[in-house]
Protein backbone atom coordinates (compact mmCIF):
# COMPACT_ATOMS: atom_id res chain seq x y z
CA UNK A 1 0.00 0.00 0.00
CA UNK A 2 1.28 3.64 -1.09
CA UNK A 3 1.89 5.72 1.86
CA UNK A 4 -0.64 8.85 1.74
CA UNK A 5 1.24 11.92 0.58
CA UNK A 6 0.41 13.88 3.46
CA UNK A 7 1.78 11.59 6.23
CA UNK A 8 5.13 11.58 4.10
CA UNK A 9 4.76 15.85 4.39
CA UNK A 10 3.97 16.44 0.39
CA UNK A 11 2.08 19.47 0.07
CA UNK A 12 0.31 20.11 -3.46
CA UNK A 13 0.46 23.85 -4.09
CA UNK A 14 -3.16 25.27 -5.49
CA UNK A 15 -2.79 26.08 -9.06
CA UNK A 16 -4.13 29.68 -9.41
CA UNK A 17 -8.13 29.98 -10.38
CA UNK A 18 -8.36 30.63 -14.14
CA UNK A 19 -10.00 33.89 -13.39
CA UNK A 20 -6.48 34.97 -11.54
CA UNK A 21 -4.36 33.82 -14.57
CA UNK A 22 -2.60 37.01 -15.94
CA UNK A 23 -4.36 37.02 -19.78
CA UNK A 24 -3.84 39.27 -22.56
CA UNK A 25 -6.73 41.36 -23.40
CA UNK A 26 -7.72 38.54 -26.40
CA UNK A 27 -7.79 36.38 -23.81
CA UNK A 28 -4.00 34.77 -24.08
CA UNK A 29 -2.05 33.57 -21.46
CA UNK A 30 0.38 35.64 -20.26
CA UNK A 31 4.34 35.72 -21.13
CA UNK A 32 7.56 36.50 -20.01
CA UNK A 33 9.61 39.21 -21.77
CA UNK A 34 12.86 38.90 -24.33
CA UNK A 35 14.27 40.65 -21.66
CA UNK A 36 13.70 38.17 -18.60
CA UNK A 37 14.38 35.32 -21.21
CA UNK A 38 17.78 36.46 -21.95
CA UNK A 39 18.72 36.76 -18.49
CA UNK A 40 18.25 32.76 -17.94
CA UNK A 41 20.68 32.86 -20.98
CA UNK A 42 18.34 31.82 -23.65
CA UNK A 43 19.00 33.73 -26.75
CA UNK A 44 16.12 32.64 -29.14
CA UNK A 45 12.78 31.11 -29.26
CA UNK A 46 10.38 28.24 -30.84
CA UNK A 47 7.40 29.18 -32.72
CA UNK A 48 4.75 26.81 -33.25
CA UNK A 49 1.80 26.44 -35.35
CA UNK A 50 -1.58 26.20 -33.44
CA UNK A 51 -3.14 23.97 -35.56
CA UNK A 52 -2.58 20.30 -34.03
CA UNK A 53 -2.63 18.71 -37.53
CA UNK A 54 0.13 20.96 -39.25
CA UNK A 55 2.63 20.78 -36.33
CA UNK A 56 4.74 23.11 -38.09
CA UNK A 57 7.36 24.72 -35.98
CA UNK A 58 10.86 26.59 -35.96
CA UNK A 59 13.52 28.19 -34.39
CA UNK A 60 14.53 32.00 -34.42
CA UNK A 61 17.44 34.00 -32.57
CA UNK A 62 15.06 36.51 -29.86
CA UNK A 63 17.78 39.59 -30.66
CA UNK A 64 15.34 41.08 -33.15
CA UNK A 65 12.66 41.67 -30.40
CA UNK A 66 13.60 44.31 -27.52
CA UNK A 67 13.38 43.21 -23.97
CA UNK A 68 9.75 44.78 -22.90
CA UNK A 69 8.25 42.97 -25.23
CA UNK A 70 6.80 39.59 -24.03
CA UNK A 71 6.44 36.38 -25.92
CA UNK A 72 3.08 36.49 -26.06
CA UNK A 73 2.55 40.18 -27.65
CA UNK A 74 4.37 38.70 -30.88
CA UNK A 75 2.58 35.84 -30.86
CA UNK A 76 -0.66 37.00 -32.99
CA UNK A 77 1.88 38.26 -35.85
CA UNK A 78 2.93 34.66 -37.13
CA UNK A 79 1.29 33.18 -40.23
CA UNK A 80 2.23 29.58 -40.91
CA UNK A 81 4.12 28.91 -44.03
CA UNK A 82 2.76 25.44 -43.89
CA UNK A 83 -1.11 25.94 -44.00
CA UNK A 84 -1.83 29.56 -43.68
CA UNK A 85 -3.34 30.00 -39.74
CA UNK A 86 -2.41 33.40 -38.37
CA UNK A 87 -1.40 33.52 -34.88
CA UNK A 88 1.07 30.53 -33.61
CA UNK A 89 2.46 29.44 -29.74
CA UNK A 90 6.04 30.75 -29.05
CA UNK A 91 8.21 29.66 -26.75
CA UNK A 92 11.76 29.99 -25.46
CA UNK A 93 13.91 27.89 -26.80
CA UNK A 94 16.11 25.85 -23.74
CA UNK A 95 18.58 24.69 -25.85
CA UNK A 96 19.56 28.22 -27.24
CA UNK A 97 21.79 29.13 -24.40
CA UNK A 98 23.14 28.25 -21.68
CA UNK A 99 21.14 29.53 -18.59
CA UNK A 100 23.96 30.84 -15.95
CA UNK A 101 23.38 28.04 -13.34
CA UNK A 102 24.09 25.62 -15.71
CA UNK A 103 26.82 27.45 -17.52
CA UNK A 104 29.11 27.50 -14.58
CA UNK A 105 28.42 23.97 -13.96
CA UNK A 106 30.02 23.10 -17.49
CA UNK A 107 32.83 25.42 -16.75
CA UNK A 108 34.51 23.34 -13.61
Amino acid sequence: MTPDRAALGWRHAPALPAATRPRTPDGRPLKITFGEMREMGLSGVLVFCPDYRCSHSLRLPADRWADEVRLSDIEPRFVCAGCGNRGADVRPDFESGKPPQFAKAAAN
